[in-house]
């Protein structure tokens, strides 16, 4: 039993060392594409501020009243000189003047040119619209450029002639990004024969590495969106990840490469590699010594925890659904191996709390997307305007910020309308919701301080680090007085849907909720950012059965009224108190409440009663905090859990303090409390 027991620990370290080093490659190559992936994000975003910056620069050049004076007149020669100054004070390659017609008035890097007709081409079509557009163009094999075009118009008029300025995306641009991203960056542009020519390159004077990137790139597909690559040079494997660059009128027509080599990664995990081969040898070196005390600690209560989890797995296989018993381990077991047990159960928990929000789901239809979209051939006209009192139209195939394909209205209310769209440069489906720009206080609807505060916002937003549990914010801005925000699309529905057709929820299903939204929370909360608007309308379920949070203007479903609205929101905030993680907190509690018995604590459809209430049940009032409270048309089970009732009282709690004192500490104890629910160990209420 002792050289048995030492042999079969050996065995085992080796059969660790082995597994470990294989999924630390696999770690490695996975963490090097993830970190392209976010490279070529970053120079898709330092590329679209580029596109801002340019043509921010030429809608003030063409205010001048002079200069509008000229193009009117089509006086071409003081036209020509106005090139040359346009495309010095916007640090432009080359700028080109047209009529209203479309046809070349001037070019300031072709002083003969005149005449030729441009209004075919989408950069300038759509600018003689009244749109500022921005695209990308390639000329010859080696030149790939970024265009922004610009009406020229008097104030109100219809546009008389466009400013196009462009910039090369050269050798410094590609340094720039690449200092930017810390990757290297190659442009390409596509030749007249369709093939990949590389246009620009941050990398060093390494010719024979130039050469092998410029072949890797050549045999990648010269369409689609963005595309993963591998090539081996000197060794070494590099991973190559591809973004196309487009037209304004969606014809690619070249891109970028950003690039790294894959053992960069692989260094930053050796320390762990180095670990565990120590670990090995010692474990080698001890087992011989140890074998029997190994073998009570480690082989049995793995044996052990093994048996557990094919019991778990053939429950599932014969019950239809998750397994739902708790994972034990013997009180002689590692420390390791409870982690290790740790571990499985929370893998078992999450697969649990997946398929019951996807069962949940699932008996939810599909959001009839198709009845909004607007007739064959005929545009659907908003329900507000924009500037200059123009009423924004849509229709399937329009193309929004120069980027954004619309595909259907997912729903709206008073600060704008949501529609699923395609990112064109990214091939990405997102969630673009335009705001209600006539909806800001008058004489702020064009104050830079609204639009500066609304960026800023967004900005911040995009910053944060991806989690499973957040809804993405990719961009924001302001284009023709039309704000917008476009998100990650999450194809399910909110959290208020299920509850309108499936309220009161199971304690099993409630646990399964908070588990998924404090696990979103808690990593809001880690990076210093508080929600402040969570309710039933900002909790996206996906059909994966993925629970999502969202920030207030990305909510799928129309705006709650305000009285339910006020329910949500915290006593001390309702008074003038700051916000705090434990505000966020009480908006959960009361959202668990809604979800575990049909109804908010507070239940009054009127704003005044639903404050009063609030007001009265804070310390300040001097009364009790109110006990959460199944109403009368709760089904008769709707409240049995008598640990969910205390968790949701404490959260609810109207002093501050006395509310868990942070979103983790809440998981652990909805971790526990979920455990002991679906594992039927829990005194129901009534039995």
């Amino acid at each position: 039993m002792f050289s048995g027991t030492a042999a079969l620990v050996a065995i085992l370290l080796a059969a660790v060392l082995g597994l470990a080093t294989v999924g630390v490659r696999r770690a490695a190559r996975e963490l090097a594409q993830q970190t392209l992936e976010q490279s070529a994000d970053l120079a898709a975003q330092l590329l679209a501020g580029r596109g801002r910056s340019l043509g921010g620069g030429a809608r003030v050049f063409v205010q001048g009243p002079y200069f509008r004076t000229l193009v009117a007149e089509r006086r071409r020669d003081d036209i020509l000189d106005q090139t040359f100054e346009a495309a010095e004070q916007l640090d432009a390659a080359w700028v080109f003047i047209t009529d209203e017609e479309g046809n070349l008035i001037a070019k300031s890097d072709e002083p003969s040119a005149v005449g030729e007709p441009m209004a075919r081409v989408p950069l300038v079509s759509a600018a003689l619209r009244g749109q500022v557009t921005t695209g990308y163009g390639g000329s010859g094999d080696s030149l790939l450029f970024q265009a922004t075009a610009v009406p020229v118009a008097a104030p109100g008029g219809m546009p008389f002639g466009v400013l196009v300025a462009t910039r090369v995306l050269d050798s410094l641009t590609a340094a720039d990004i690449a200092l930017a991203t810390n990757q290297a960056v190659v442009f390409f542009v596509l030749d007249e024969s369709g093939h990949i020519r590389v246009s620009a390159t941050s990398l060093s004077n390494d010719q024979p590495l130039r050469t092998a990137v410029t072949r890797a790139i050549a045999s990648m597909p010269v369409t689609g969106g963005a595309a993963h690559q591998e090539m081996i040079h000197a060794g070494r494997t590099w991973i190559l990840h591809r973004s196309t660059l487009a037209t304004a009128g969606g014809m690619p027509v070249g891109g970028y490469v950003v690039l790294r080599p894959s053992d960069e990664a692989l260094t930053t995990l050796l320390p762990v590699q180095r670990s565990l081969l120590l670990a090995a040898l010692l474990g080698g070196l001890c087992a011989l010594a140890a074998g029997a005390l190994t073998s009570r600690a480690i082989a049995t209560p793995v044996a052990v925890m093994a048996q557990q989890v094919q019991q778990l797995v053939e429950q599932g296989e014969v019950t239809g659904a998750a397994a739902r018993a708790t994972l034990t381990t013997s009180r002689f077991a590692s420390v390791e191996v409870s982690a290790l047990a740790n571990a499985v159960q929370a893998l078992v928990t999450e697969t649990t709390d997946q398929d019951i929000l996807r069962a949940l789901v699932s008996l939810q239809p599909s959001p009839d997307v198709e009845t909004r979209r607007a007739p064959r051939g005929r545009a659907r006209t908003l329900a507000f305007r924009a500037a200059a009192g123009r009423t924004i139209t849509w229709a399937p195939g329009m193309v929004f910020a120069g980027r954004y394909r619309l595909d259907a209205e997912l729903g709206r209310d008073e600060g704008g309308v949501l529609f699923r769209a395609r990112d064109v440069p990214r091939s990405e489906v997102v969630a673009l919701r335009l705001l209600r720009t006539d909806a800001l206080p008058t004489g702020e609807r064009a104050s830079g301080a609204v639009v500066d505060s609304m960026l800023a916002a967004a900005t911040h937003l995009m910053s944060l680090a991806p989690h499973r549990h957040l809804v993405r914010v990719y961009d924001a801005g302001i284009v023709d007085d039309t704000g917008f925000l476009s998100t990650e699309f999450v194809d399910g529905v909110a959290l208020s849907t299920i509850l309108q057709g499936l309220a009161p929820l199971e304690p099993g299903q409630v646990a399964a909720i908070a588990r998924q939204c404090l696990q979103g929370l808690s990593a809001l909360h880690a990076q210093r950012v508080l929600h402040g608007c969570l309710n039933t309308h900002t909790l996206l379920v996906s059909r994966a059965g993925v629970l999502k949070l969202a920030e207030g203007g990305m909510a799928t479903a129309n705006a709650p009224r305000r009285a339910a609205m006020t329910a949500y929101v915290a006593p001390e905030v309702l008074i003038g108190g700051a916000a705090s993680p434990q505000s966020d907190l009480y908006a959960v509690g009361v959202l668990l409440h809604e979800c575990l018995t049909g109804s908010t604590p507070f239940a009054s459809q009127d704003f005044i009663e639903v404050l009063g209430a609030k007001l009265a049940a804070t310390p300040l009032g001097g009364t009790a905090v109110p006990t959460p409270r199944a109403p009368a048309q709760a089904t008769d089970g709707a409240l049995r859990s008598t640990a969910l009732l205390t968790l949701l009282s404490t959260m609810t709690h109207a002093d501050v303090t006395r509310r868990p004192s942070s979103a983790n500490a809440a998981l652990q104890e909805w971790i526990g409390v979920g455990q002991r629910v679906n594992g039927r160990r829990e005194r129901c209420l009534g039995e």
